[in-house]
């Protein structure tokens, strides 16, 4: 199994490739014109990393074939597990953001 590697910026920017992949989905008619662009995109998601192992960028791949709504969103699920989560914030941390006057219960951010 792949230990988290996808921080959540990257994520992001892997996810709006996809979704302008299911754009030009169903908006292209010219099935090449699909098939290079869905393959344009994947080299743009592979290019947010620094580097890649093999499993990692087989992870990647599905991004060419998302056809529509239902394969964007399994595509999206198989990502996320992957995701590199934020640290959880310290009372210490909240109270040097919010120094004046401001009294900050601490509250649990985990979902």
């Amino acid at each position: 199994m792949l230990e988290a590697f996808i921080e959540n910026h990257v994520l992001n920017q892997i996810l709006r490739q996809a979704k302008h992949v299911l754009d030009a989905e169903q908006r292209v008619n010219d099935m090449k014109v699909k098939q290079e662009f869905a393959y344009y995109s994947l080299n743009k998601a592979e290019k947010a990393f620094e580097s890649l192992t093999n499993q990692q960028l087989e992870l990647l791949k599905p991004l060419v074939s998302i056809k529509n709504e239902a394969d964007f969103n399994h595509y999206k699920d198989s990502l996320e597990p992957y995701c590199i989560p934020f640290q959880p914030t310290t009372d210490a941390q909240l109270k040097k953001l919010f120094k004046k006057g401001q009294k900050v219960a601490s509250a649990s951010f985990n979902t």
